[in-house]
């Protein structure tokens, strides 16, 4: 077990410190605000030094493409931790909510300038390959976590069929840089900038993996028009790289979603963070909008016609 208070008196000694916790995210690492005078930074616990040490050289890798991700100023593997630059509260999640529409379409672009340079300037040589062994091990999250966990249903034996043709189309688009969990709970605004976060899970993988995350985001409601804009966006700054199908983009869109009800699923029956299991409706909706906009996934999609229908009772029955 990590000592706070041992980590606290080497890093401020002799100081007057407030602390206090910081979000409540879907990951085992602990997250503490220490506020000394004027100056406030954010003190990151992992006691798994592997995990730590693998967050460490991908912010390093980051910052050093011109990714704006927090600034470490101390980081010790040993005692298992990090000293992160305070980037505040503000998700973009939470500034969605109260921005205007002109405002929102400002800051997505913002963020997709963000996406673009990454994935054009941050080397994967270093980074391990999620490819279509890491795709299949997402659709079996989701059916053992969400559908025979959460919802208490069998997935039935057609549906394989329909994950296995999934995992093909979705692992035959274009590869590169990929955050993994690009999504508007993991960037923050403050005073104007943004900054990235949790993105030790970064691999080598599909390319529209990152932009099906952040427009087909559970936390937020973008209308389809916007979608469609947004993409567009994405789509011509990254030409000529990519040789870009929309299809492929609304594909990796439902690979993205089935991963996030599989950990909506895990996270909150499994964790006890039972504040993700609010995101099961709309990541449902946004599931069975994509799957009736395409072709060959029937089974699938007669599945999640089912998933919404006993969530609505799980729901009213509680």
């Amino acid at each position: 077990m990590i000592d706070v208070e041992y980590i606290l008196q080497h890093l401020f000694p002799a100081e007057f410190l407030s602390v206090s916790p910081v979000g409540e995210g879907g990951s085992s690492r602990q997250f503490f605000r220490v506020t000394t005078g004027e100056k406030s930074f954010v003190l990151m616990l992992d006691a798994d030094s592997v995990s730590l040490s693998k967050y460490i050289h991908i912010a390093h890798l980051l910052s050093e493409s011109g990714v704006a991700v927090p600034r470490i100023f101390i980081e010790d593997t040993k005692l298992g931790f990090v000293l992160l630059e305070d980037v505040g509260d503000e998700s973009l999640s939470s500034f969605v909510k109260r921005a205007s529409v002109s405002s929102r379409r400002n800051i997505y672009l913002y963020v997709i300038d963000m996406l673009v340079a990454m994935e054009k300037n941050v080397d994967t040589s270093s980074l391990p390959v999620f490819g279509r062994e890491s795709l299949l091990q997402e659709t079996e999250y989701f059916a053992r976590e969400f559908i025979e966990r959460t919802l208490g249903l069998s997935v039935p034996d057609g549906v394989q069929g329909d994950l296995s043709r999934l995992v093909r189309l979705v692992s035959s688009t274009p590869a590169g840089f990929m955050h993994r969990d690009f999504q508007s709970e993991n960037i923050f605004i403050k005073s104007g900038a943004i900054r990235l976060l949790d993105f030790q899970s970064a691999c080598r993988g599909p390319a529209f993996y990152d932009v099906a995350s952040l427009l087909f985001d559970p936390y937020v409601f973008l209308p389809a028009s916007e979608i469609e804009f947004l993409f567009g966006y994405y789509q011509a700054l990254c030409q000529p790289d990519f040789p870009f199908v929309q299809d492929g983009f609304y594909i990796t869109c439902i690979q993205r979603l089935l991963q996030a009800l599989g950990a909506y699923g895990y996270l909150g029956n499994v964790m006890g963070k039972t504040r993700f299991l609010k995101f099961i409706s709309p990541a449902l909706s946004r599931l069975r909008y994509l799957l009736e906009g395409q072709e060959g996934f029937r089974e699938l999609l007669s599945l999640v016609k089912l998933a919404e229908l006993r969530w609505e009772e799980l729901l009213s029955s509680s």
